[in-house]
Formats: structure tokens, sequence, C-alpha cells
């Protein structure tokens, strides 16, 4: 029970510290595949963070550059991420 509880809290941990970052994509369709642009400054703005370092070295990092080109396409499924993002849980 633990470990799903450890989860649970990471999960409501990056939903809450991405909420908002779909607002912030720019798909970029003049390539044949389209090509997904992050706005960082847009999203740090918009949530007054512009600021705050770990953040920034956050969306730097190569792990957020995977998940914004995993979730980033407008069209695909939707799981318990975007679930608990979108409902401010």
């Amino acid at each position: 029970l633990q470990d799903k509880e450890i989860r649970a809290v990471f999960l409501w941990l990056f939903a809450r510290l991405f909420q908002g970052y779909r607002w912030c994509l720019h798909i970029i369709r003049i390539h044949p595949e389209p090509v997904i642009r992050f706005h960082k400054a847009a999203f740090l703005g918009q949530r007054s963070l512009s600021e705050d370092d770990f953040l920034i070295k956050v969306l730097d990092g190569m792990a957020f550059a995977g998940f914004v080109s995993e979730r980033g396409p407008p069209y695909r499924a939707t799981d318990l991420f975007d679930d608990v993002s979108f409902h401010k849980l």
C-alpha cells in the first residue's frame, strides 16, 4: 500500500508542477513531421515563477523534453496524469 501512496504523491506533485503546460505548446506544421515546441517563458510567466531556479532547471532537462514530445501531440489518448492535472486534485 505504501508504494501506491508514494506513486500517488509523485503523480500529484508533477501534475501540480506542470499544470497548464499544454497551453504553452506550439506545434510547427511547416515540416513534413510536425515539431512541438514548449514556450518556457510563457509557462513561467503565467505562473509568476520566472525566477524559480528549480523549475527552470526541470524545464531545461532532457526528461521534460521527452515529456513534451510524448505528451504534446493534440490527438493522443488521455490518461490519469491528464485527469489529475486538469481537475486540480
